[in-house]
């Protein structure tokens, strides 16, 4: 399969502002080198023009064209000085090319996320095995936002904040790896996205993990909840803007003494998305931090 290919070379003091730039944009990953030019390179892939998909600023609009054409017209709005260029790429089989560089990742001494080839090491690890076949969808625990929402998981069941009799909600789920997180450790719940590959990624890695009870994967966002239904943990790994707007509809979906983890939070956002969950009445949440990225912590 030809792949969309987009290299872009940005200045080395832009490099962290811009992976926040595309972090809240591309869910699926890119990457990044130094160029000869001595700026930084990142390279992103796309599937074929007119192939449907969702742009992961907008998460209420699915974007039915050339996601490609899309962000590269973001990226000349916002970042001019960005340098780019568009090419094809002769994809090989997509498992067998994240062979070449997934690695295990370690999660606060709690949690070991690996792909189904290195199912082995999980067995041995003393650790909790989260297996996740790498596909478009996000959450394979390398990035930071993911990262800090299992750290999160990890700590509140540490702390008895969250137990197995704790019912969760999962929203915007991608691979369904924080989902699963709590299912290991007991717990039921329902798991959100409005991404139908996103979806399907996710029942693929609850099978992979044989999870077949206990947690319900489905289509859609808040909306299509049923009004009286209150969780004791929420999980949102979303985006800034999102949380913000969600902030009155997330309260009110709390159960009393309810735990909730926000996430794909800038360090510079933080305050305005916690200034928005404090003016629903909740208390100031704790915070955990990841280079430039936050997740807020309700117990």
């Amino acid at each position: 399969m030809k792949l969309s290919r987009i290299e872009l070379l940005v200045a080395e003091e832009d490099e962290d502002r811009f992976a926040g730039f595309l972090a809240q944009r591309v869910s699926w990953g890119w990457e990044v080198d130094l160029s000869e030019s001595g700026r930084v390179r990142f390279v992103i892939h796309f599937e074929p023009a007119g192939q449907a998909g969702t742009l992961a600023h907008d998460p209420d609009q699915e974007f039915t064209g050339n996601l490609a054409d899309e962000l590269l017209r973001e990226v000349q709005r916002e970042w001019p000085d960005v340098i780019w260029s568009e090419s094809t790429y002769e994809d090989k089989d997509w498992s067998e090319s994240w062979k070449e560089f997934f690695s295990p990742v370690r999660v606060d001494e709690t949690f070991l996320v690996l792909p189904p080839w290195l199912k082995s090491e999980g067995e041995t690890s003393g650790l909790i095995p989260l297996i996740i076949e790498p596909k478009m969808a996000f959450g394979t625990g390398h990035h930071a936002t993911t990262a800090l929402c299992l750290k999160a998981v990890a700590m509140l069941w540490r702390e008895g904040a969250v137990s197995g009799d704790t019912g969760f909600l999962d929203l915007g789920t991608g691979s369904g790896i924080l989902a699963l997180s709590c299912a290991k450790l007991g717990m039921s719940g329902l798991a959100l996205d409005i991404d139908p590959v996103a979806v399907a990624n996710a029942l693929e890695n609850m099978a992979l993990n044989e999870i077949f009870q206990g947690v319900t994967i489905r289509k859609g966002g808040l909306e299509i909840l049923d009004p009286d239904r209150r969780f004791g943990l929420i999980l949102a790994n979303i985006l800034a803007g999102p949380l913000v707007h969600m902030a009155p509809t997330l309260a009110r979906r709390l159960e009393s003494g309810a735990s909730m983890v926000l996430s794909g939070i800038l360090g510079e956002q933080a305050e305005r998305v916690e200034t928005a969950y404090r003016d629903q009445g909740l208390p100031a949440p704790r915070r955990l931090t990841d280079g430039e990225w936050v997740a807020l912590i309700w117990t």
